[in-house]
């Protein structure tokens, strides 16, 4: 059974811009970007690729590149698997 629920202006305004053709061509688009960009690995290689990194970073502290690899080792606990 269909509820009645009550909104105001500017939520019902903010759901217009969502249901917008533009906004949601461009959410789809930015959707299927990301869907291309994922890659799958199993958590064995996820391992050892954190391992490599790990290791290639030891002299390499103050890299931007090094510091990144070491928040995302942290932040998909590739170091605790």
């Amino acid at each position: 059974m269909a509820k009645k629920i009550k909104l105001t202006e500017s939520q019902l305004k903010s759901l217009m811009s969502v249901i917008n053709e533009d906004t949601y061509d461009q959410a789809l688009t930015t959707h299927n970007r990301e869907k291309a960009r994922e890659i799958f690995m199993s958590t064995e290689q996820a391992k050892l690729l954190g391992k490599l990194a790990t290791q290639w970073c030891e002299t390499r502290v103050s890299d931007a590149e090094c510091q990144e690899l070491t928040e995302l080792i942290t932040k998909l606990r590739i170091d605790r698997m």
